[in-house]
């Protein structure tokens, strides 16, 4: 969202970029990552509508079944975590880049590049911690293909079984595990819904952004 012609990317700590008359690298992702991220869940939204206009229960609980309906549901929880966090990632780098009043050059300074990296990974955890998590088990690469020493065989089982199934009319993917820790002793996270997660950043980072509304009362 543009205010006196800058992008503001982060409206909690007020971080812009002006915008430029012609195009700059930085700004280009800025734009098109929070497009494909409203994309997403606005698709994940509908199909959230479509269901509840077919009589799904307010109290319905169940894992989708595999047929095709299936893949693209699951292939939106990956792309949504990585897209998210490749944003705010950005977001931070605009951040530091400003306090630290960096050009282009010293982005590639080897001095430099320790705390971009730091600065980058501290914005990211405090602003979602649970969707970084998703993204380093499941969404950027599967943990059983980067396995841990803290990782047991079926925590590395369970990031290829997550599944996504609709909880209350909502679609959600089940929660990672703890590092350690069995999934069928400790099951993590809870399940969560990528359209409510989306809302819920949305005033922060996309407030122009909207879903389309979605009312329980409409569930026959």
């Amino acid at each position: 969202m543009f205010r006196d012609d800058v992008l503001i990317v982060d409206h909690v700590k007020n971080i812009g970029l002006a915008k430029p008359k012609t195009h700059t690298t930085l700004f280009y992702p800025l734009k098109y990552l929070p497009a494909g991220i409203h994309e997403i869940a606005k698709q994940v939204r509908l199909l959230e509508i479509d269901n509840a206009e077919n009589g799904i229960l307010p109290d319905a609980c169940g894992y989708m079944t595999f047929t095709d309906e299936i893949y693209l549901p699951s292939c939106y929880f990956e792309w949504f975590a990585v897209s998210v966090v490749n944003h705010l990632r950005l977001v931070a780098l605009l951040e530091i880049g400003c306090q630290r009043q960096w050009g282009i050059k010293a982005l590639a300074s080897k001095e430099n590049a320790v705390e971009i990296k730091a600065h980058c990974s501290k914005y990211v955890l405090e602003a979602v911690p649970d969707l970084l998590e998703w993204r380093h088990k499941i969404a950027a690469h599967y943990s059983i293909t980067d396995p841990r020493r803290d990782d047991s065989v079926a925590s590395l089982l369970r990031s290829v079984s997550l599944k996504v199934w609709y909880q209350k009319g909502r679609l959600v993917a089940d929660g990672v595990t703890p590092p350690g820790k069995d999934p069928l002793a400790d099951p993590g996270s809870k399940p969560w819904s990528l359209a409510e997660r989306f809302e819920q950043l949305a005033p922060r980072f996309w407030p122009h952004l909207k879903l389309p509304p979605f009312q329980m009362g409409r569930i026959a």
